[in-house]
């Protein structure tokens, strides 16, 4: 598996390098934007691991795509082929919803604070709006207005929760790829720039920091592949933690390092920490998913503290 995994990460590499203008249409002309859903719902095949490895890698080259949000929304309706669909939330009213390239799809899959059950939205019914947005970050996200969201037609398959879920180790996989390509960016830069005449990670502080960003990429990778084992709520919500306080812990490091250079338009570093910031609380916030832990270990007391939860990380 891991070879495979391999081979799939190479190949994302060669399409953002050789596709740049055309990348969505080329990822999907391949199968990768529908790579996780069934065969028989009008998918790719394969599993969480392979599209996670596809986000992944797409995040560590600093591209930003909908592939998280859209394959997921297809996989939610368990339609594949039926044009594009979206993911969002909204508080119990649920009369607007926050949902990331709402623009681009048809379809939206509106998930209620509260509500297990998730419901599915005709983006073109009768007094249904989006507005186009920009996040503080510049990332898509639109404003859908909604006249009733008790009027949406119930998602026969997956929970609010295991859709939340699987959103939630899905953009652990973008924080991870997102950390390890600006650890990689600036380990290349560190080791081409010199100073008093030997390179930059050659002085002891500079390495300390290098080693502490190193070693937030591996604890956030680890708790990425324990979700994708488990794929479970538990596991997905300490991955979330983890990738955040990676990446929070990354991007500072990052620019710490670079000094002046890493706020440059030309220079690509910008965009990986700019997503870092974005993506730490896209869907839930990385407070909810803490709380969300705190939760849970109230709720199981010690010993699921030491037997589930401890043994995710």
């Amino acid at each position: 598996m891991s070879s495979d995994l391999d081979d799939l990460r190479a190949l994302v590499a060669d399409i953002v390098s050789r596709e740049p203008e055309s990348l969505w249409d080329t990822l999907g002309e391949v199968g990768l934007t529908t790579i996780g859903i069934p065969e028989e719902h009008g998918g790719a095949g394969g599993g969480l691991a392979e599209l996670a490895t596809v986000a992944g890698a797409l995040a560590e080259h600093g591209v930003n795509v909908p592939l998280i949000d859209f394959n997921t929304g297809r996989w939610a309706a368990r339609d594949a082929a039926a044009g594009e669909v979206t993911v969002g939330r909204a508080g119990p009213a649920g009369a607007t919803v926050l949902a990331a390239w709402a623009r681009s799809a048809s379809r939206l899959v509106l998930l209620v604070d509260g509500q297990e059950r998730a419901g599915l939205i005709d983006l073109g019914a009768p007094g249904v709006t989006v507005t186009t947005g920009a996040g503080p970050l510049g990332e898509h996200l639109d404003r859908v207005t909604v006249p009733d969201a008790g009027t949406a037609e119930p998602v026969s398959g997956p929970s609010a929760t295991e859709i939340l879920t699987r959103l939630g180790i899905l953009r652990s996989a973008a924080l991870a790829g997102a950390t390890r390509g600006a650890y990689r960016l600036t380990r290349k830069y560190l080791r081409e720039r010199e100073q008093f005449g030997k390179p930059l990670v050659r002085i002891p502080s500079v390495a300390t920091a290098m080693a502490a960003m190193r070693v937030e990429v591996i604890q956030a990778e680890t708790a990425l592949e324990r979700a994708l084992e488990s794929e479970t709520a538990d596991a997905a919500a300490v991955a979330r933690v983890l990738t955040g306080q990676a990446a929070s812990t990354v991007a500072r490091a990052a620019h710490q390092l670079h000094g002046a250079m890493g706020i440059t338009r030309e220079y690509p570093l910008h965009r990986l920490t700019r997503y870092l910031w974005a993506w730490r609380d896209a869907d839930a916030a990385e407070v909810d998913w803490a709380s969300r832990l705190a939760d849970r270990v109230i709720e199981g007391g010690e010993e699921f503290m030491w037997a589930e939860l401890t043994a995710t990380v």
